[in-house]
């Protein structure tokens, strides 16, 4: 039986640091050293407006704030290591993709950290990025696919095969006119996924 999700904010110590923010003054200098997971640390990502860092590992996505370093919030409950995390362009929405058991792509609100939504056939997600628009979701997969999705209903767009084995990293140009996605087949492959319409 799947574990019930938690979302519920969590009270943690501030980060062990050697270094105080008003020692700080050149490139290069450490600024927080976050510790709380309990393995590897497979994914990061800030948002938009940069107050916020999130991290997957296992089977959590821990929330920090980073002007203080400060773990606010643990996203839980996942059936296994979260590989891939991502926020919106317009940092309402955190997406989060699993391995293992769960093999799910999910959507978070980021104004109270509650589900929105869950694809849960979206294979062992590996990587994840949203289009600049933030209206299409890319996520690469264990199937050796990368799949499209409109992020407002759950629905598959296109799923594109190219590569032989797993797809561990993509990303949309600027533009959104074309991803790339890179593969342990040692390959990057560049897909036309908008006419700019």
């Amino acid at each position: 039986m799947r574990k019930k999700l938690s979302t519920s904010p969590r009270t943690e110590t501030k980060p062990e640091t050697e270094t105080k923010p008003e020692e700080i003054k050149e490139k290069g200098d450490l600024l927080w050293h976050l510790k709380g997971h309990k393995e590897v640390v497979l994914a990061v990502a800030f948002s938009p407006d940069g107050k916020t860092l999130a991290s997957a590992s296992d089977r959590s996505v821990r929330l920090w704030q980073v002007s203080d370093g400060a773990h606010f919030n643990t996203l839980d409950g996942f059936g296994g290591s979260v590989y891939a995390v991502a926020f919106s362009p317009d940092g309402t929405t955190l997406a989060t993709g699993c391995d293992g058991d769960d093999r799910t792509l999910r959507l978070w609100r980021v104004s109270d950290w509650s589900l929105l939504r869950t694809f849960t056939d979206a294979g062992e997600v590996e990587a994840v990025a949203f289009s600049p628009d933030g209206n299409t979701l890319a996520s690469g997969n264990d199937d050796d696919e990368v799949d499209l999705w409109r992020g407002s209903n759950e629905a598959r767009l296109q799923t594109l095969a190219g590569h032989t084995v797993e797809v561990f990293s993509v990303a949309f140009s600027p533009d959104g006119k074309t991803l790339a996605s890179g593969s342990w087949d040692k390959s990057v492959t560049l897909w036309q996924v908008s006419d700019g319409a």
